[in-house]
């Protein structure tokens, strides 16, 4: 009998003791989707190029995880509860808590979210933890939660803040994961604060009494980059849609703004010849007026697809480019204020690309300059390095995309730029090679190549800040520098040369000759 008694007293103690020793029951509160687990939510906003890790760059930046809504915690689950309060002990509603554990990596923090009333809650939470208000305005506590115990702490900001809310919208719809981003000067200095937009397109700002300038961020551009032979897209963010001045004073301690962002929606199909859909394709548009209002988007791999979004009402031109088929002519679209979709069919014409390897004593060399290489097709400019069509330097050669059919030249000679001068190949010129493009194919040529000797020129002695090297060729200028540099080098053709420096006020010229070896040559002054 003694032996029951004695076990149903320990059993009693048991329970009793860890609500005494907890402080406050747990209210039916609330965690965000992930935050009673080892990481939390994997939200864009709340990562950076290199994963989940907040960035810590700058010391005037703050990490704006979305926010998300809170689902109350069931029954009497141990952890952590706390409340976020303003300077008046108002509550913050809305805003981000991060809770980390002492020693833990950025990386492995948890996070929630306010309730409207200011409240938040981790479940099945235990050890040393540094709790957290996360915005521009941040305030934090360290917490102990002994293991099957609960704690609750209050975060409550000492100085002066404002917290800005509102909403973006396109038209009658949400915009949710859009920067809007607030930069200024408050007592402390220079500010600059990005938020995210939640899927009710609600974003929040914590922040000092200050002048500062809100801006909402337009929609993602497609940035392709050649890696190895391989487009490579990237999403970047665009410039300011909406800007606006924001004072902000000590009273009062909310403001709200809205924003209305343009409504019209242009969606692009891309298809072939044969009506099949073009993946990866490059649409880009701009207002036929204002050019400098450029977006970029590729195309579903998929369906061909691509959809601009929050476009103003206006006329467009667009313009859809690949490797695999010719850039189209451009298009003028026009969009229409309204929610309304508008749907553009594009069709592109089947080309081919061309690859380019240069081989020296039977060794892959390193490609040249894509400017000096030259390819000519009937009834076409010749194409050479210039931005949109030339080629794209690549580790192995030099490769033109979106090239016709057919048979075209090759060719590697000396150029004569705009200003006169002449930019030599650094290789001996090369009959002109012949090389056949066909549909939906890369055509690989190689050119067997030999180099020319380099022509180096130093100066030394008593130089002047301004000093410049000019060469001269039998054909004509050469190369000038820029003031201040006192060496040049070029691979050129055998010959002689006229070295021009200018050093002050005073003047040098010696003349050089270059043969079958490199020549290194220094001019004391």
């Amino acid at each position: 009998m003694r032996i029951l008694v004695a076990i149903l007293v320990v059993i009693a103690i048991g329970v009793a003791v860890p609500q005494m020793l907890g402080g406050e029951a747990i209210p039916p509160a609330a965690t965000a989707p992930g935050a009673g687990s080892e990481r939390g939510p994997s939200n864009p906003a709340n990562a950076d190029l290199h994963g989940d890790k907040p960035r810590a760059d700058s010391a005037n930046w703050r990490p704006e995880p979305g926010p998300a809504a809170r689902a109350p915690v069931q029954g009497q689950q141990l952890g952590l509860t706390g409340h976020a309060l303003d300077h008046r002990g108002e509550p913050l509603g809305g805003l981000t808590i991060r809770l980390l554990a002492e020693g833990a990596h950025d990386r492995d923090a948890l996070w929630t979210h306010t309730d409207t009333d200011g409240s938040f809650a981790f479940a099945n939470v235990h050890g040393k933890f540094e709790c957290a208000l996360w915005n521009y305005v941040q305030t934090k506590k360290r917490v102990d939660v002994p293991r099957g115990e609960h704690r609750n702490v209050t975060l409550q900001v000492a100085e002066p803040c404002i917290l800005v809310t509102g909403t973006v919208r396109a038209g009658t719809r949400a915009i949710a994961d859009r920067t809007v981003g607030v930069h200024g000067k408050d007592a402390r200095g220079d500010v600059h604060h990005d938020a995210h937009t939640d899927e009710h397109g609600i974003y929040r700002h914590l922040l000092r009494p200050g002048l500062y300038t809100i801006c909402v961020v337009g929609p993602p551009t497609s940035i392709a980059w050649n890696i190895k032979g391989t487009t490579v897209w990237a999403e970047t963010a665009t410039r300011a849609m909406v800007e606006e001045p924001l004072e902000l004073a000590a009273v009062p301690t909310r403001v709200r703004r809205n924003f209305q962002l343009p409504s019209a929606r242009l969606n692009v199909i891309v298809q072939n010849l044969n009506g099949k859909p073009v993946g990866d394709a490059s649409i880009t548009i701009h207002e036929a007026t204002q050019r400098d209002r450029t977006w970029t988007r590729r195309t579903d791999a998929g369906d061909g697809t691509i959809t601009f979004a929050e476009l103003p009402a206006g006329s467009w031109e667009l313009v859809a480019r690949h490797q695999m088929h010719l850039p189209t002519e451009p298009r003028i679209v026009t969009t229409r204020t309204g929610d309304g979709d508008q749907t553009v069919r594009v069709t592109m014409v089947p080309a081919g690309t061309a690859l380019v390897k240069f081989m020296q004593n039977g060794d892959l060399r390193e490609p040249l300059d894509p400017s000096m290489l030259e390819l000519h097709i009937a009834g076409h400019k010749p194409r050479t390095g210039n931005r949109g069509e030339g080629p794209m330097w690549i580790y192995e050669g030099i490769r033109f995309e979106a090239v016709p059919t057919g048979t075209h030249e090759l060719i590697c000679r000396d150029r004569r730029l705009a200003n006169g001068s002449i930019r030599f190949a650094p290789i001996e010129p090369v009959t002109p090679r012949p090389i056949t493009i066909e549909p939906g194919k890369t055509v690989t040529t190689t050119m067997e190549v030999v180099s020319r000797p380099h022509l180096a020129i130093s100066l030394a002695g008593d130089l002047d800040p301004k000093a410049s090297i000019q060469v001269t060729s039998t054909q004509g200028l050469v190369a000038a520098t820029h003031r201040g540099h006192d060496h040049w080098r070029a691979e050129v053709p055998a010959g002689d040369y006229e070295v021009l420096v200018k050093n002050g006020t005073r003047e040098h010229r010696e003349q050089v000759s270059v043969f079958r070896t490199n020549v290194d040559h220094t001019i004391n002054l």
